[in-house]
């Protein structure tokens, strides 16, 4: 991409593949900038959790980010706040050492959708545990209390909503009279049944929707160049160019496959293609245009 260009200070957006470290750090020795998410390799749970625990305790205030529409609203779209971290790494055997801006953001609608699907988990999981004292064919009936955690948990990990419910287990003990019978003398038949009840644990489910949504992105862009607010709204537009770039790959261009023996056959086509790829996204950018002036929306696109 340097190379194609022809010069150095881009800038660089692009998901979770591009979170590597000794990627980050090609990028900043070569003096351009990055902007990702950093997934949890790079970024371990522990880390997200004291990020977002400076905010839930109120030491740490956020940005609020929205985005003009072409109806002009602005609807909320994410909060979040900036850090710097220092990063030391190893490009072409040298060491590099740099400070790196830290984006905590929590989207709205990722926030929204994850506190849904939260939800929806612990109730199943809850439906999940109190099956296990159902009665009935090939539903097996727990009598001692060692594997009913074990079956407990394995409900619990199915929906990933582990230490989210507090479990219960009284054991019921029904004594049954049998009468005596030829050399049989009168007894009592002790029968133990062993059942779950399931509670939720409200806090720790509390503190799981607060974790909800919050995502880290590393950027080596200065905030005067990349505020917080104009990051969010980077990251969310470059799915422009994976679309366009799956649209030279696929329908209606089709670069593969190329049934082409010459090099430079293989090269003109690519050329030709790429003539209609800059007509196709010439034509959307100038139908969002007139749209965004025209202050409509078209329902469905």
């Amino acid at each position: 991409m340097r190379e194609s260009v022809g010069g150095r200070g881009l800038r660089d957006v692009g998901d979770g593949q591009r979170g590597a470290l000794e990627t980050r750090a090609f990028l900043q020795a070569g003096g351009d900038a990055s902007l990702c998410p950093l997934a949890e390799g790079q970024r371990p749970p522990r880390v997200l959790e004291a990020y977002v625990e400076s905010v839930s305790s109120g030491h740490q205030p956020v940005t609020r980010s929205t985005r003009l529409t072409a109806t002009g609203t602005r609807p909320h779209l994410a909060d979040g706040y900036a850090r710097l971290d220092p990063l030391t790494a190893e490009v072409a055997g040298a060491r590099l050492a740099w400070a790196e801006r830290r984006l905590v953001v929590r989207s709205y609608q990722r926030a929204r959708a994850g506190k849904s699907a939260l939800r929806a988990r612990v109730a199943k999981a809850r439906a999940a545990g109190a099956a296990l004292n159902t009665r009935g064919r090939g539903q097996p009936r727990f009598t001692e209390l060692p594997p009913l955690p074990a079956a407990v948990e394995a409900s619990l990990t199915r929906y990933r909503v582990q230490g989210l419910r507090a479990v219960q287990d009284p054991a019921r003990v029904q004594p049954r009279p049998l009468r005596r019978y030829g050399s049989r003398p009168a007894t009592v038949q002790v029968a133990r049944h062993v059942r779950v009840k399931v509670v939720v644990d409200r806090h720790a489910v509390a503190t799981a929707i607060g974790r909800v949504g919050w995502r880290v992105y590393a950027t080596t862009a200065p905030s005067d160049q990349l505020p917080l607010a104009q990051a969010v709204l980077a990251y969310r537009s470059h799915y422009l160019v994976e679309r366009d770039i799956g649209r030279l790959q696929g329908h209606p261009l089709s670069v593969p496959p190329m049934y082409v023996e010459r090099d430079d056959h293989a090269t003109g086509l690519i050329r030709r293609l790429s003539v209609g790829w800059r007509v196709l996204t010439r034509r959307a950018c100038v139908v969002r245009q007139r749209l965004a002036a025209a202050r409509t929306v078209l329902a469905g696109l």
